[in-house]
């Protein structure tokens, strides 16, 4: 910093016919152009009292680069605040070209936006992406928004501070105690040392952009004291808002374990994530196979006593609730998810497809910490002691998950012959006379099991009292599937087929499905 003050106070040597090279010794960082002709507005002093940072830092840049008696007067004032500063906003005195450069055009573009990157994958965002990407993350075509939570979680281990300070940023402007909980690790975790040298890294991106995220990261920090005064007010209001932030810690530390056990599901998301905002043809190449064996593999380990209670609703079919039931879990959600995202980048929807984009349109889902954060809340039943108060949580509507679950055709019955040919399987069926177990009285828990794509909420249902009675299925027209979803099944097996996909299979006289989706369970 002394070279600053010697470099400025050079200035009071020179001739007074020497205006044009007291520009030329200015500080090595005043090399952007047009950065000698800029003036000071007001009164130079008072940027030592300056609080607002744009404004002190281009009357900085003026007083440094093209000074006038003023600014070679107040030397040493001027380097010791060019100091403060610094320290500020963790620059090194390299960092001030991005400054001076940025400066330029203040008065101009005071307030420049910076968008993400177009379909360029996520994976290949830098930090300022990253940052643009967060904020930016509910904004514009309606086909590829989605809730920040969502974005920071997709950067997985590559999430940069710059990404950070993006989601921090939008989560500290809301007003709910349950988003507020889940930000609350990055808040604690935020290094703005290590942001900085992020933005001093991040060449692609301006040096205009550079400092602006740097003006954003102080203006985060300085809403931070209010933000963590308002969550302290909050929590003594009701012991549940607590619950809220306990709930929030304990499940950022199960994640953490997760980036090693769930390794190669987070990896397979995040490259059907990249197929999708990028839309290439090649990214999607040959992931219809890879996503299903994920799909079949996470399938396969539940035990089929989870979907054994499965009631029949209007308007939420079987299918709908036992997708509900596998993306409710962290592994179901990430190969439900690569799975949906493969079929709608080839176009290749079906119905399962269609019914798994149903139930995860608004799940919050898994796609990281903060997600998994979000959900371990909403389905943990916490209820406010004010009967009339209820906990909000942040909206989550991923337009890009298409909605449309409605279907046509299908049948059900007990198979007599099952016939392959190439792809396509055709089964026959038979008159039978099943048992089946219904439920004629239970009650509702207020533990969320599934959010639907209209925002209505489905509370866990739990059976206290059943009833088994005997009914006659008659025969079914023969029905033609797609031979993915009937591996394993055979005559005697009961079944239900809606379009193509042969929704459950039971082996004769199960209560339990062996079978959902083609996929055997336990």
């Amino acid at each position: 910093m002394k070279r600053s003050v010697v470099s400025l106070a050079s200035f009071i040597t020179l001739t007074v016919g020497g205006a044009a090279a007291a520009r030329a010794a200015g500080p090595a960082w005043c090399k952007a152009e047009g950065a000698d002709k800029l003036s000071v507005y007001g009164e130079l002093a008072k940027v030592h009292k300056e609080t607002d940072p744009g404004d002190a830092l281009y009357t900085l840049v003026a007083a440094f680069c093209a000074p006038d008696a003023d600014a070679r007067a107040q030397a040493r004032e001027l380097a010791a605040t060019r100091k403060l500063w610094s320290k500020r906003l963790h620059m090194t005195d390299a960092d001030w070209a991005d400054v001076a450069a940025w400066a330029v055009t203040y008065h101009s573009d005071h307030n420049p936006s910076i968008y993400p990157p177009e379909k360029t994958a996520w994976s290949k965002y830098g930090p300022i992406d990253q940052w643009a990407g967060v904020l930016q993350s509910t904004m514009g075509d309606s086909s590829q928004t989605t809730d920040p939570a969502y974005v920071a979680d997709a950067f997985g281990a590559e999430l940069t501070e710059a990404g950070r300070l993006g989601y921090i940023t939008v989560c500290i402007q809301g007003e709910r105690a349950a988003e507020w909980a889940m930000c609350a690790d990055d808040i604690a975790r935020f290094d703005a040392a290590k942001l900085s040298t992020e933005l001093r890294g991040d060449t692609r991106r301006t040096a205009k952009e550079r400092l602006t995220v740097r003006l954003a990261a102080y203006q985060t920090a300085s809403k931070i004291p209010a933000h963590q005064a308002r969550v302290k007010a909050l929590l003594a209001v009701d012991p549940a808002y607590a619950k809220l932030f306990s709930l929030a810690q304990a499940a950022r530390v199960e994640w953490g374990g997760r980036w090693t056990s769930d390794a190669r599901l987070l990896a397979l998301t995040a490259s059907m994530d990249d197929a999708r905002v990028t839309r290439s043809r090649k990214a999607a190449e040959g992931c219809e196979e890879t996503t299903w064996q994920a799909w079949k593999s996470v399938v396969s380990a539940m035990p089929a006593k989870k979907f054994a209670a499965i009631r029949h609703e209007p308007g939420n079919s079987f299918t709908e609730q036992a997708m509900a039931a596998i993306v409710a879990q962290t592994e179901g959600y990430l190969a439900g998810m690569s799975l949906y995202l493969c079929a709608r980048s080839n176009k290749s929807e079906d119905f399962l497809i269609r019914a798994l984009g149903e139930v995860m349109q608004r799940w919050p889902g898994f796609r990281g910490p903060r997600t998994a954060t979000h959900t371990a809340i909403v389905t943990a039943g916490i209820e406010l002691d004010d009967r009339d108060a209820k906990i909000e949580y942040p909206d989550v509507m991923r337009s890009w998950i298409d909605r449309s679950s409605g279907s046509s055709g299908g049948g059900e019955g007990s198979i007599k012959s099952v016939k392959a040919s190439g792809k396509k399987v055709t089964i026959q069926f038979v008159n039978i006379k099943k048992q089946q177990t219904i439920c004629i009285k239970g009650h509702n828990t207020r533990r969320v099991t599934q959010i639907r794509s209209d925002g209505g909420l489905v509370y866990e249902y739990i059976c206290t009292k059943e009833k088994t009675e005997t009914i006659t299925v008659p025969q079914a027209s023969p029905q033609t599937v797609n031979a993915r979803y009937a591996a394993g099944i055979k005559p005697g097996m009961f079944v239900s087929v809606t379009e193509d996909v042969v929704t459950a299979a039971y082996a004769k006289g199960g209560k339990a499905p062996s079978m959902i989706a083609g996929v055997p369970v336990k």
